[in-house]
């Protein structure tokens, strides 16, 4: 019977709660759990520290996408405009998972004429904003494979460079509008050469830095 104050539909909202908490709990010991005690084993044992990290990090990740919301506008394209004053032309595109969390490509293409350089550059990024989508404190780890090219010297030969960069980017986003986008900030890491012509300086590390303009829809 329909009561006045509507109570015939608590319990179905009752239901569905409960039918999340569980499920939610099942993935969690899907995934998180088998870190934390290897699969098959009773006894209680000490774990590496690396593998309690892992297992921390899939926790916050895990805890921090089921209380995210929907984002409105989950793509971001930009441009880093003064990345053409040093002969390159960088573009980012940026996909919005859940609340504060995305993943990015950046590919770059640069012909530095002053060194008789063309070089070109693609990475793979995952993203953290501390206030929601594309907004405040930002932290990116990278992966990017550079390749360059000098031109011929006097022996007609080209020297080139393959390096695989993985690195930890750090800065800071704003929105205006709802759709205009602003970052500042940089980031190091070491460089991994993969090829690399003896005539040419040894790369050991890789540093950026970004003043990144763009928009969002």
């Amino acid at each position: 019977m329909l009561s006045s104050n509507g109570n015939l539909g608590k319990p179905c909202q009752v239901s569905m709660k409960k039918r999340i908490q569980i499920r939610s709990k099942s993935i969690f010991s899907a995934i998180v759990m088998p870190f934390i005690r290897p699969t098959g084993s009773s006894e209680k044992t000490t774990l590496p520290a690396s593998r309690r990290c892992l297992a921390l990090f899939i926790l916050i990740f895990f805890v921090s996408v089921v209380h995210s919301e929907e984002p409105a506008r989950k793509n971001l394209v930009n441009i880093d405009p003064l990345e053409s004053v040093f002969g390159r032309i960088e573009l980012n595109y940026e996909r919005a998972l859940m609340g504060r969390h995305s993943v990015g490509v950046n590919p770059t293409v640069g012909a530095l004429n002053l060194v008789d350089e063309r070089h070109f550059r693609v990475g793979v990024t995952y993203n953290y904003s501390s206030k929601g989508t594309f907004r405040g404190f930002w932290m990116s780890p990278r992966l990017s494979l550079f390749y360059a090219v000098l031109e011929p010297g006097e022996d007609n030969s080209e020297q080139a460079l393959l390096t695989l960069d993985p690195a930890l980017g750090l800065g800071y986003r704003w929105v205006e509008k709802e759709r205009l986008y602003l970052a500042i900030g940089g980031g190091a890491g070491p460089s991994i050469e993969l090829k690399r012509d003896e005539r040419m300086e040894k790369v050991e590390a890789y540093f950026f830095s970004l003043t990144e303009i763009g928009i969002m829809f």
